[in-house]
């Protein structure tokens, strides 16, 4: 608008001042142009909206899969504030920034663009003069910039990690951090890894005023270079143009430091999708050797739930065999219990098989079918398992334990009377709609372990995992689960790994493990009638300490 303003006090001036007519042709052309600025940059917003919400989509599904995917041994050596930082603050950059900075960068460097045309044009090309030193002064100032801001940006984001380890440890155990008075300790913890990643961000600031520092003097140095050619042109260029030169080179300045900082920014934070790219690409991911074709899985497999190991070997990542050349058939429907002290080998022949880990050697047949053939997905879901440590999700009652709602509630509900919760889950204010706390602790231990009990009385599997079921369980409360798991899972082959040794010895057979060893394999009266046996010694100190 205050072009057209100036045109026509010049025309005013010359005497050929514009008639209303051309004064409303040259508003509504003005007019025109505005509406088709105004329509393309809604179009630009709207294109750079879809680019990054598509992007982040990309990088976030793929970042999701690969790390659900993940063998249980990557989370075992990866801090948990690392995978954080991933998903939080690195998938921010990626979703707020990262778009906007591509376009600042881009903008930039066509005003940058468009300044020293309009320098040049005004100065008759003699600006030319200086842009090839002047572009190789900006290249190494902003070469030794990107290099440092991205080391730094590096470090800051490095030094993250450990904060979200800390906060999610602290909150994870906040009961036991305050019941032995030891919340100081957290708290200097915490403070020590703010004041690490806080170092990395004043030194990114601290950085920035050293570029900001040294693009004002080159600046300074072309409103110079055009000042000098105002003073020696000696008429050879209008006095206008020079105005206009000078004008265009405090822009010029703005303009050039704008894009270098855009640069170096768009370089930086091209650090978050490469560390989310390196997860995408580099995390290892649990594997099916030569697996079958889904159509080839019976629907109904397992139907009889027979399971034979031959010389099974299992170690944990690069460590000693913790199974050692285990070999065992247990028949359709039998009821096994699993012994031995601890690290015999007992959790390690479940996750054999679940394939948590894989067997390092020899082979693990489900129904005649090579469980290292079966996709994951199809061998865990057809697995049942009651863990040691309940798991409850932060949800409604009832999606703990029916989270695919696959039955009714009048068949929940009767899950929840086979494990004596349906007085207690009746008494909540929702019932089965009761929100679930974070970890469950709106619920006892013992709670907890009954509802994770009734969700696998629900899934009804044809093998069945009880792993220390019944630990956070008193002993009334255990022998009346015990009662109502051989009676549900009368057709079931169950393995149940106990310490209360008297919770497995009416199984049909009863492993005893030694060092990762199959020490005894039998049932419970022949093992007993071993005097020199290791499951009577168990049996004996068992004994002992209950009567006393």
């Amino acid at each position: 608008m205050g072009y057209w303003c100036k045109v026509s006090v010049i025309a005013d001036l010359e005497g050929n001042s514009f008639s209303s007519e051309r004064n409303l042709k040259y508003l509504n052309t003005f007019a025109w142009i505005s509406m088709i600025g105004v329509f393309t940059i809604t179009l630009r917003s709207l294109c750079l909206a879809n680019h990054r919400l598509g992007t982040s989509s990309i990088f976030h599904e793929g970042l999701l899969q690969r790390t659900m995917g993940a063998p249980i041994s990557f989370f075992d050596v990866t801090p948990l504030g690392r995978i954080l930082n991933r998903f939080s603050s690195d998938m921010s950059v990626i979703d707020e920034e990262l778009s906007q900075t591509i376009s600042q960068v881009f903008n930039s460097f066509s005003q940058c663009l468009g300044a020293i045309g309009a320098v040049a044009g005004s100065t008759k090309g003699t600006f030319l003069i200086l842009i090839i030193p002047l572009l190789i002064a900006y290249n190494s100032i902003q070469a030794f910039f990107r290099k440092t801001n991205t080391v730094i940006a590096r470090l800051e984001s490095i030094s993250r990690s450990p904060i979200y380890s800390e906060f999610s440890q602290a909150l994870t155990g906040v009961n036991s951090i305050r019941a032995y008075k030891d919340g100081q300790r957290f708290i200097d913890a915490l403070e020590k890894r703010l004041n690490q990643n806080s170092i990395a961000g004043v030194t990114q600031q601290l950085v920035g005023q050293w570029l900001a520092i040294r693009l004002d003097i080159l600046g300074a140095l072309i409103s110079f270079f055009i000042a000098l050619i105002t003073a020696t042109s000696k008429g050879f260029i209008p006095a206008e143009f020079l105005a206009l030169g000078l004008s265009y080179s405090f822009q010029l300045t703005t303009f050039l430091k704008f894009a270098v900082r855009m640069s170096a920014s768009l370089e930086a934070q091209m650090n978050a999708v490469e560390r989310i790219q390196f997860y995408i690409n580099e995390i290892e991911q649990e594997n099916t050797t030569d697996p079958l074709p889904e159509k080839d899985i019976p629907s109904t497999w397992p139907e009889h739930g027979v399971i034979k190991g031959t010389n099974l070997s299992l170690r944990y990542r690069e460590g000693p065999l913790v199974l050692k050349g285990i070999s065992m058939e247990i028949n359709s429907s039998e009821k096994i219990g699993v012994v031995g002290r601890t690290g015999s080998g007992k959790s390690s022949l479940m996750n054999a098989l679940y394939r948590i880990h894989e067997l390092a050697d020899g082979t693990l047949l489900i129904d005649n079918f090579d469980i290292k053939r079966i996709p994951l997905h199809i061998l865990r879901s057809k697995l049942g398992i009651v863990p040691q440590d309940p798991v409850m999700f932060s949800a409604t009652v009832r999606f703990n334990l029916d989270p695919f709602n696959q039955h009714n509630d009048t068949e929940v509900w009767n899950a929840l009377e086979m494990v004596e919760m349906k007085d207690h889950v009746t008494s909540l204010p929702n019932k089965l709609l009761e929100e679930v706390a974070e970890g469950g602790e709106n619920f006892s231990a013992g709670q907890r372990q009954l509802i994770c009990i009734g969700r696998a009385l629900l899934r009804n599997p044809r093998i069945l995992i009880l792993d220390e079921a019944t630990a956070s369980i008193d002993n009334e409360t255990d022998s009346m689960i015990q009662l109502t798991i051989r009676k549900v899972f009368k057709n079931c082959t169950v393995l149940t790994i106990a310490h209360r040794l008297h919770t497995i010895i009416d199984s049909d057979r009863v492993m005893v493990l030694d060092s990762g060893e199959l020490a005894e394999f039998d049932k419970p009266d022949n093992l007993l009638a071993n005097a020199n046996g290791l499951f009577k010694s168990l049996w004996d100190k068992h004994s002992s300490s209950h009567s006393n």
